[in-house]
């Protein structure tokens, strides 16, 4: 009795769970609608309490892109790469996490998952209590990627408690631990009371310029990538805030890290902007902040824009010396891709990039505008710090939030900007959360847009997302173009020697990736809307220029 039969609704049911884990773990095809919403009841439990009915960990499967590689970086210990190009704002992975509590109780919460956890996943936390041994020695557990997901059968779990030191996990957990922190409503980030170990991401390596975002819905971490990545080029997440300068980053890495950063922005930093400058604008703004109480609002605005203002001269000043420092250049071109670039090209984002540090002043100075109601000088303090985020930490959640917020700020105040800085808005937005229209509109509701202004987005001409400079080198070629009926059309040259047979196509909402059998690297075309894979009809072949053609119904 109560056993169902094939057909019943509960086995249709769990047929679909089951279909529903598995496409998250193949493609990373989420109900991400609902993973956001979820957040949002995380993000309102107070203390270290997690919100009420919730588990630790969501209902949903682990991904991790199969393009991602683990490898030993030269200088560096081992690290993630990826093996072929890789889009901005593509989803790399989306991990629950193996272990998360209260900061204070996580090293006991941790223990205990070791005592009864499986073997592979207990030899993986080993790995990272000491990495110097190299991937390609180790078993093939530590270099199957899929395998950190930490999926756990019953029979892979130890017969008995096994015996942890909890000293060693003490120390893992010091360089591995994240602290599960969101935004607020006014966009900065409070101390997070919760913090979590997550195995595979603590694999990626640190630059105070990464290339990747991550990002919490519930105790899955999510990250996408934030600029076009070249096959071959490693991940790069940051460990502290890049809102602050190189003196006070280095002091936080050598500190918990116990190494030194020497990444393209640390080298431009120390060549370019002195320290005692940088440390007198923090002094100054440290006063600020202490006497913020026993100011008045407008005087309060008032210095801080000065103090703005101050820091942008002297990243500009420090700007110029870039033209006498040659040995610069190869920083410059690890940052931006520009290796050609004179220096007229470079000096603004070297700019922004230098002023970026002090974003607190810009973002202190936005938000007391906000609240005296100065909205035209609200929506450019905001779009100014959006291009400052642009250049230290774009794609992050800071980025989507106040690159929605300047939209907004504009649209209150009718500029003519506002169609511009929405449709900038999306593109971050979608760096950010990924190309579902769903969580856009929820994000942009949650700070106050309105449905002219939604609407306003998805009308104005796109602001399209970086793009990986063209090699020669590659050996695909493609176009994607918009179609009669809401669809796009996706026309891709096959290489020499290759026909239709020779190539695998995997059509996921978000991107289509094309396979082949000899060695060649997959291309990957991230699509600027979500597809429906279900109704892609079969691709076509012309035989003229040896192309495919396949049709993409958008979800």
């Amino acid at each position: 009795m109560g056993k169902k039969s094939r057909g019943s609704p509960g086995a249709d049911a769990g047929e679909e769970v089951s279909a529903r884990r598995q496409r998250e773990r193949s493609s990373g095809e989420y109900d991400w609608p609902a993973l956001f919403k979820i957040e949002e009841e995380w993000a309102k439990a107070k203390g270290s309490a997690l919100p009420k009915g919730a588990s630790a960990t969501l209902e949903v499967a682990s991904f991790c892109d199969s393009r991602l590689q683990l490898r030993l970086v030269p200088g560096r210990g081992r690290g993630l790469l990826a093996s072929a190009p890789v889009a901005e704002g593509e989803l790399l992975y989306a991990c629950r996490a193996f272990s998360i509590a209260p900061r204070a109780e996580l090293q006991a919460a941790v223990v205990e998952r070791l005592r009864s956890c499986s073997e592979a996943d207990f030899e993986r936390f080993c790995f990272l209590q000491d990495d110097s041994t190299a991937p390609s020695t180790t078993g093939a557990a530590e270099q199957d990627l899929q395998g950190w997901l930490h999926s756990e059968p019953a029979s892979s779990k130890p017969s008995k408690p096994r015996a942890v030191n909890a000293e060693r996990v003490a120390k893992v957990l010091g360089f591995n631990s994240i602290a599960r922190d969101a935004l607020d409503k006014h966009g900065s980030a409070p101390e997070a009371p919760l913090s979590g170990l997550w195995l595979l991401p603590s694999l990626v390596n640190h630059s105070c310029r990464p290339n990747l975002q991550q990002f919490f819905l519930g105790d899955l971490l999510v990250a996408r990538a934030t600029k076009p990545l070249a096959a071959g080029e490693e991940l790069l997440v940051a460990y502290v805030s890049t809102l602050q300068p190189r003196h006070v980053r280095r002091q936080k890495l050598s500190e918990v890290f116990c190494f030194q950063c020497n990444c393209p922005r640390c080298t431009l930093e120390a060549k370019l902007f002195p320290e005692a400058k940088a440390k007198a604008i923090l002094e100054e703004l440290d006063s600020l902040v202490e006497k913020a109480a026993s100011r008045q609002l407008p005087d309060l605005a008032d210095e801080l824009s000065k103090l703005s203002q101050r820091a942008r001269r002297e990243s500009a000043e420090s700007a110029k010396r870039l033209e006498q420092a040659s040995d610069l250049h190869e920083a410059c071109s690890s940052l931006w891709g520009s290796s050609g670039a004179s220096h007229a090209e470079l000096s603004p984002r070297l700019e922004r990039l230098l002023s970026g540090s002090f974003l607190a002043a810009f973002m202190g100075g936005a938000f007391a505008r906000k609240q005296l109601g100065e909205t035209e000088q609200v929506a450019e303090a905001y779009d100014s710090c959006c291009q400052l985020l642009a250049e230290v930490c774009p794609g992050s959640a800071y980025h989507a939030h106040w690159a929605l917020e300047a939209a907004l700020q504009a649209n209150l105040s009718a500029s003519a900007s506002r169609g511009v800085l929405a449709s900038r808005a999306l593109r971050w937005c979608r760096a950010f959360a990924g190309p579902d229209p769903a969580v856009f509109e929820l994000l942009a509701k949650r700070i106050g847009w309105p449905t002219e202004l939604l609407e306003l987005a998805r009308s104005a001409p796109a602001e399209a997302p970086a793009a990986l400079e063209e090699t020669s080198s590659s050996p695909w070629e493609y176009t994607l173009d918009e179609v009669d009926g809401g669809s796009m059309m996706l026309s891709i040259s096959l290489p020499e020697g290759l026909g239709p047979a020779d190539v695998d196509l995997d059509v996921a909402p978000e991107k289509v990736s094309v396979a082949a059998g000899n060695g060649l690297p997959p291309l990957v075309v991230s699509l600027p809307r979500q597809v429906n894979p279900a109704a892609v009809p079969a691709a076509k072949y012309k035989r003229k220029g040896n192309r495919l053609l396949l049709e993409l119904p958008t979800a």
